[in-house]
């Protein structure tokens, strides 16, 4: 038996690989540390894991934020300065337990990200990073409280009715949404996942720009 070469798997993630290979590439400055998380997401990308892209790119969204917040409180004190140690713990100290909106809040005011990029991130994380990170799926798949029509069949009464070339008949039952809730979201995630990452990887870019014009770093050199 023959097989269509182009809908093969491996052709599928070759050709998602060709098409993410431009993030794969970028180089950050500010986000150096970050390298193995910013893969994973598009690993996600790749495979077409998009669920599970979403909530790697929500982790790498908190995570970029801080980090930002943390090496641009420590920039006077690199390593091998005598109050680098301290710094850093300060650093760590008043960043790393900020929520999301106070992060957002706090590189705006540090100007690493613009009041463009603020509001976007503030969209981000009402609608994208808080219901999945809380698992809320009625925002999520917003019909989910609703109700679908349907019909309950007797399995062998329906036997019965194919056998005497009868129609089969049905109890007539209202389905709670909910049941499909999986389904959907799964389903949204596929054209989900792809935009959110880009924008996310986006607003970093504008991130790793400002931070070079602020402090004069040319990079590359």
């Amino acid at each position: 038996m023959l097989h269509d070469t182009n809908t093969h798997p491996t052709n599928k993630f070759e050709t998602n690989a060709t098409h993410y290979a431009p993030y794969y590439q970028h180089k950050f400055y500010l986000f150096t540390e970050l390298s193995t998380l910013i893969n994973e997401c598009i690993d996600c990308l790749v495979l077409e894991l998009h669920q599970a892209c979403i909530c790697t790119t929500n982790h790498l969204l908190e995570r970029a934020l801080k980090h930002a917040l943390i090496i641009h409180y420590t920039h006077d004190y690199p390593i091998g300065h005598p109050k680098a140690t301290i710094k850093s713990i300060e650093a760590i100290q008043r960043f790393d337990n900020l929520t999301l909106s106070q992060s957002i809040q706090s590189a705006k005011e540090y100007e690493l990200i613009s009041e463009q990029d603020q509001s976007l991130l503030n969209t981000l994380r009402k609608h994208i990073r808080n219901p999945y990170s809380h698992a809320t799926i009625a925002k999520i798949a917003p019909n989910t409280t609703q109700t679908s029509r349907g019909y309950l069949f007797n399995f062998e009464a329906t036997k019965a009715a194919i056998r005497n070339h009868q129609p089969p008949t049905g109890t007539p039952v209202q389905i709670s949404n909910y049941v499909f809730a999986q389904r959907n979201q799964a389903q949204i995630a596929t054209t989900l996942a792809p935009r959110y990452f880009k924008t996310v990887h986006y607003i970093m870019r504008n991130m790793d720009n400002a931070y070079k014009r602020k402090f004069n770093i040319q990079f590359p050199p």
